[in-house]
């Protein structure tokens, strides 16, 4: 027997098999890769990702917002609480002034300079002033007395009336958490100022009569409320 024939036989028999198989996996790979289907699959996926990616961004923004709702809400809260405090409205800067001595405080702006009465202040009494760019001069005083409040208030509408002043009324009421007399007056024109409002609030406190007064053109004025922050301590 010729084993030569016998292998170069076999031999071809073998790169026949070897090449038929061979082609048989590349047309299998090449179908795998031009296979619709498989391209519809391989889409889907990445559409799933995509939507996945998607849900993931909108519930993160969602979160953002509630969290901003929130913020907002508590400092609306705050602001809330902030306005309650009573404090005269609109003054960006102010401080407290007053002492034992005057036997009590009160906030004023920061703009308003110590003045002096033109009669003299009283020992215990203490007054800050501003003058506005129209020429309008306001007044805040802080004073207290041995006296009852009821001779403080009859000194008072005995003043004003001396000066000649208009529609000078007493009244009792609740000032500040205080049984007081508010007593008000108008000035057509104060000793050649023009007119001028006087309010003053007179209570008792600690042994004490307070006055707490404000003057000025305007009675709406929101410098006309800051009586209102008057406090016998400063805390």
């Amino acid at each position: 027997m010729d084993y030569n024939n016998q292998y170069s036989g076999n031999n071809q028999y073998g790169n026949n098999q070897y090449y038929n198989n061979n082609q048989y996996y590349n047309n299998q790979q090449n179908y795998q890769s031009y296979n619709p289907d498989s391209n519809n699959q391989n889409n889907d996926n990445n559409s799933g990702k995509k939507n996945n990616k998607q849900l993931i961004i909108g519930i993160a923004v969602g979160v953002v917002i509630i969290i901003l709702c929130i913020i907002l809400v508590f400092v609306l809260l705050n602001k809330g609480d902030e306005e309650d405090i009573d404090e005269p409205i609109g003054y960006d800067e102010y401080r407290v002034v007053g002492g034992e001595k005057y036997c009590g405080y009160i906030t004023i702006p920061s703009y308003f300079t110590n003045s002096t009465n033109q009669d003299g202040n009283d020992e215990n009494e203490i007054q800050y002033s501003y003058t506005t760019d129209s020429g309008d001069t306001y007044i805040v005083t802080l004073s207290c007395y041995n006296l009852t409040a009821d001779q403080v208030a009859e000194a008072a509408m005995q003043e004003m009336n001396n000066r000649h002043a208009e529609n000078v009324t007493s009244s009792d009421e609740v000032f500040n958490g205080y049984s007081a007399k508010k007593i008000m007056g108008y000035f057509e024109d104060y000793r050649g100022t023009g007119p001028r409002w006087y309010v003053y609030w007179i209570f008792r406190a600690r042994e004490k009569t307070h006055v707490v007064g404000v003057e000025g053109r305007d009675p709406s004025s929101e410098f006309f409320s800051i009586p209102n922050t008057f406090k016998l301590e400063n805390k």
